[in-house]
């Protein structure tokens, strides 16, 4: 089972975690970086979606990295996945509301029925990095 890590530098552990291990969101981000490659699948045709229907920018939640370090290109990019929070809070919300009112987004998601949540919880995550001045990291590992 693939799972969505989502850690801040703060100096206490956020107050929540991502339900069923994030699975769904990691799903959408994924295909999200696979759209400019043609990607047909329907998480991909989403993301395609909120960028272009809905003009949201995906790229703070497509900045993440494998947290299985092989070498030190590994250790480097995963390094580099460090990012404000503000924004991914502001994306999470943002593609949570265009899914919520958006019948054809809502259809692209319908086999994805934890996704909505999942963003939602990212954003709340978020806001509370953000409230304690921290940083955030997604990544990912295949359980």
């Amino acid at each position: 089972m693939a799972r969505l890590h989502v850690e801040s530098d703060a100096d206490e552990a956020p107050p929540s975690v991502l339900s069923d291990g994030g699975g769904e969101l990691l799903a959408l981000i994924s295909f999200g970086t696979a759209t400019k490659f043609g990607a047909q699948h329907p998480l991909a045709l989403l993301a395609g979606r909120l960028e272009r229907h809905h003009g949201i920018d995906l790229a703070p939640l497509l900045t993440f990295y494998d947290r299985d370090v092989e070498d030190d290109f590994d250790a480097r990019a995963l390094e580099a996945a460090w990012q404000p929070a503000g924004p991914v809070a502001v994306v999470a919300r943002a593609a949570g509301d265009a899914i919520e009112g958006d019948p054809a987004a809502q259809r692209l998601a319908e086999d994805h029925p934890a996704l909505l949540a999942q963003l939602r919880e990212l954003a709340a995550v978020a806001d509370w990095a953000t409230a304690h001045e921290a940083r955030l990291r997604l990544s990912f590992d295949l359980e």
